[in-house]
C-alpha cells in the first residue's frame, strides 16, 4: 500500500529509490560492511534491517533460473515503514530465465544451463543487487544460511528439487499452468504450450542441478555456500506418522546434534546451542506437530547445512464428533476512541470465530476449510494442528484484532479469513475433503441471543464438550463479557475500558448512573456483566429466595458475576434494620462452589447464617465498590 513502504526498484532515479527514503537502506549497507564479520553484535545490528532468509531464497531462486537481464535490471526491494521493518528483494519481470531466449529463433542463450550466476554475475557486477549480495555473503553466518536454504529447497522434495524432474514440485506448477492456459492459447493462436525450456533445464547429464551441485560442476560448493560436511538425512522426511514412529538420523563422520523444539542446534560462532541433543538412538516423538532440526559437526568443527522436517504424530482428522464451533463474534461493538485513532473505524473488522477440539486426540487441520459464511483454508494457516481441549481462532482483520485484544492470543490465531460474518445471521459450513464437520445457521433474532447483535457480545456454544446441536438456539448464549470469551478465557477488564465500549456519548456513564432506569447502577451492571442500555434487572439482577436446609428455611441470595473485572469488589451484606449492614461470615456465607454459566460468568449463591425462624426481619444487598 502506498505510503507504507520504502521501495527501491531498477530503472528509477535517485539510486533506485521509487518511494520513501534511503535512510534505512544506507544504514543497512553501512552495517553490512562492518570489519568484524564474526562479531555477533555486528551481525544482529545488520539483521535488524534485512531478512536474511528471504534474501537467501531470492538469490537462490534467481541462481537456479539463471535469470536473464538480472541482477543489473529487473529487481525491486522494499522495507515496511515500521520499527521492525526489514528489507527484502522481490521477483520482478523474470520471464528471462531457464535459458532465455532459447524459445526464439536465437538458439544461443547468453545464460545457458551451465552459466555460473554466482561468479559471473553476483560476485563480479557493481549494480545495487549484486552489491547487496556481496555484502551479505562476506558474513559466514549468511553463507551457512544459504547452505540451509539450499538443503531445504534443492533436496527431499523441496521447491527447487528437480532430481526427478517429472515428479518435482516445479513440474506440478508447470502442469497446472498448462491446464489453465492451454485452452486460451489454442483458441487465440492455435498453439500448444512450449515446455522445451524445462526439458533443457533438467536434461539428464546436463541439467542445471548438475552444475550447481554436481557432478558436472559444483558452483555452490566452490563459492563456499555448500559445506564439505554433508547434512544429515532422516528415515522419513516428515509427514503424518503413527505414535510409535521413531526418527532415525544418519550422517557422515562427526557428531549429529538435533532439537525437537524448532530451534537450531548450532548457535552463532559455530558453537553447540544450549538446548541441542546428541543423536545416538532413534528418537520417539511426542503426540503433536514436531519439527526435527539437525546438523552434523565434522571432527574438524565444520557444520553441515540444516536438515529439518515436520512430523504430525498421532494426529487424526477432524469430524463432526471431535470438533465444534465454540464462539462466533459476528457483530462487534463499535470502536472506541483509541481504536478510531489507530485507524479502525469499521466494527466488522473486529469479528472472529473460534473452533475447539473436544476429542482426546490431536487433530490435523491441514485439510479443514470454512466453505460457507467465510472462506478459510487451514492448509495455508499459521496453525495446522489442534491439541485436545485446545481452541483456534480465525479473525476478520489481524491488525484490528491485535489492537483490541493485544498479543495474548497470538498462539491461538490461525489467520485471517476471507469475507465476513453477516450481522443478520447466515449459514456456516466447516468441512474436510472427506466430510462436513459442521453445517448450521445462526440468527440475530429470538430465540437466538439478540444481545450478540451489535452490543459487543459474542455467541458462545454452551457445554461444548457435549457436542450440542449447533442448529438449536438453546445451544448458544451471549458472552458475559463485552468482546467475547476468547479461548475460554476472559480479558482483564477495567471499568474505564468497559465504559468506552458500552456507552454512547449521550449516555450517563458514571459508576452511580443508571441510564436504563432498571435500578442497577452502572458499576453494578459492570460487576454482573449486564448491559447498561437494557432494562434487564429482572433477568440479570440479584435474586432472593427461601431454601430449605435440614428442615430449616434460610434466606438466600444469588446472582451471576462476570469474571475478569479488575478494580472492583462485590460484597454481599445482611441487615436486620436496613441501617446496619455486615458482610461478616458470621452473618452470611457463600454456598460453594460457584457454578460456571459457560459464558464467562459464574452463578454465586449466599445464605444468611441464621434461619428465618430465628430472626424477625432479614435484608440482603449486593454492594459493589471501586478498589
Amino acid at each position: 500500500m502506498s505510503g507504507q513502504w520504502h521501495i527501491r526498484r531498477a530503472g528509477t532515479p535517485d539510486g533506485g529509490l521509487a518511494e520513501g527514503d534511503n535512510g534505512a537502506w544506507n544504514a543497512l549497507n553501512n552495517r553490512l560492511q562492518a570489519a568484524k564479520v564474526n562479531n555477533r553484535s555486528n551481525w544482529e545490528r545488520a539483521m535488524e534491517l534485512v531478512d536474511p532468509i528471504a534474501m537467501a531464497d531470492y538469490f537462490l531462486l534467481n541462481i537456479y533460473g539463471a535469470t536473464w537481464d538480472w541482477p543489473n535490471n529487473n529487481w525491486v526491494s522494499a522495507r515496511e515503514r515500521s520499527v521492525d521493518g526489514r528489507y527484502r528483494f522481490y521477483v520482478w519481470d523474470a520471464e528471462g530465465a531457464f535459458g532465455h531466449p532459447r524459445r526464439t529463433s536465437n538458439r544461443n542463450s547468453n545464460k545457458p544451463v551451465n552459466f555460473n550466476t554466482i561468479s559471473e554475475d553476483l560476485l563480479s557486477r557493481t549494480d545495487s543487487t549484486s552489491r547487496m549480495f556481496q555484502r551479505l555473503e562476506r558474513w559466514p553466518e549468511f553463507r551457512l544460511i544459504l547452505a540451509d536454504r539450499i538443503n531445504k529447497h534443492f533436496f527431499n522434495g523441496g521447491t527447487l528439487d528437480d532430481s526427478s524432474p517429472n515428479n518435482s514440485r516445479i513440474r506440478e506448477v508447470i502442469d497446472t499452468a498448462i491446464s489453465e492456459f492451454s485452452p486460451l492459447l489454442d483458441e487465440r493462436s492455435n498453439q500448444s504450450v512450449d515446455t522445451e525450456f524445462w526439458r533443457y533445464w533438467t536434461a539428464s547429464g546436463s541439467s542445471r542441478r548438475s552444475y550447481l551441485l554436481g557432478p558436472n560442476d559444483e558452483y555452490f560448493r566452490d563459492a563456499g555456500y555448500w559445506p564439505n560436511t554433508e547434512p544429515p538425512s532422516y528415515n522419513q522426511n516428515g509427514g503424518e506418522v503413527a505414535g510409535s514412529f521413531k526418527v532415525r538420523i544418519s550422517g557422515g563422520s562427526g557428531t549429529i546434534y538435533y532439537t525437537l523444539d524448532g530451534s537450531d542446534p548450532r548457535q552463532f560462532g559455530n558453537t553447540v546451542a544450549g538446548g541441542a541433543l546428541i543423536y545416538s538412538t532413534p528418537i520417539s516423538l511426542p503426540q503433536s506437530v514436531v519439527t526435527v532440526k539437525s546438523r552434523l559437526r565434522s571432527p574438524r568443527g565444520e557444520w553441515s547445512a540444516l536438515t529439518e522436517a515436520q512430523f504430525k504424530v498421532g494426529l487424526i482428522q477432524p469430524n463432526s464428533s471431535n470438533l465444534v464451533v465454540s464462539e462466533i463474534h459476528y457483530h462487534p461493538v463499535s470502536p472506541n476512541a483509541d481504536e478510531l485513532a489507530a485507524g479502525f473505524s469499521d466494527p466488522d473488522d473486529f469479528e472472529f470465530i473460534e473452533l475447539q477440539n473436544i476429542g482426546n486426540q490431536a487433530l490435523d487441520l491441514s485439510d479443514l476449510s470454512f466453505t460457507d459464511g467465510i472462506s478459510f483454508k487451514f492448509a495455508d494457516s499459521f496453525l495446522t494442528s489442534l491439541a485436545p481441549d485446545a481452541s483456534v481462532i480465525l479473525v476478520r482483520s489481524l491488525e484490528a484484532f491485535r489492537q483490541r485484544y493485544g498479543d495474548g492470543f497470538e498462539a491461538l490465531v490461525a489467520g485471517q479469513y476471507g469475507g465476513g460474518l453477516s450481522n443478520g445471521g447466515e449459514q456456516i459450513v466447516v468441512e474436510t475433503s472427506a466430510s462436513v464437520v459442521k453445517s448450521f445457521s445462526y440468527d440475530d433474532s429470538e430465540p437466538w441471543p439478540v444481545c450478540a447483535d451489535g452490543e459487543g457480545i459474542s455467541l458462545i456454544l454452551l457445554d461444548p464438550s457435549s457436542n450440542p446441536d449447533h442448529t438449536l438456539a438453546a445451544s448458544w448464549a451471549g458472552s458475559a463479557q463485552v468482546g467475547g470469551f476468547l479461548g475460554g478465557s476472559l480479558q482483564p477488564l477495567t471499568y474505564e475500558l468497559w465504559q468506552s465500549y458500552v456507552f454512547t456519548s449521550k449516555q450517563a456513564s458514571g459508576p452511580s448512573d443508571d441510564p436504563d432506569g432498571d435500578g442497577l447502577p452502572n458499576l453494578v451492571e459492570f460487576f454482573l456483566g449486564s448491559l447498561p442500555g437494557k432494562n434487564d434487572a429482572v433477568a440479570r439482577g440479584p435474586r432472593a429466595s427461601i431454601t430449605d436446609t435440614n428442615g430449616e428455611d434460610y434466606l438466600t441470595f444469588s446472582f451471576s458475576q462476570l469474571l475478569g473485572q479488575t478494580e472492583v469488589t462485590g460484597l454481599v451484606e445482611v441487615s436486620s434494620n436496613l441501617t446496619d449492614w455486615s458482610s461478616s461470615s458470621a452473618g452470611i456465607k457463600e454456598v460453594l462452589p460457584a457454578v460456571p454459566n459457560g459464558n464467562g460468568s459464574v452463578r454465586r449463591t449466599f445464605r444468611v447464617a441464621s434461619p428465618v425462624s430465628d430472626v424477625a426481619k432479614q435484608f440482603l444487598r449486593l454492594r459493589v465498590i471501586e478498589n
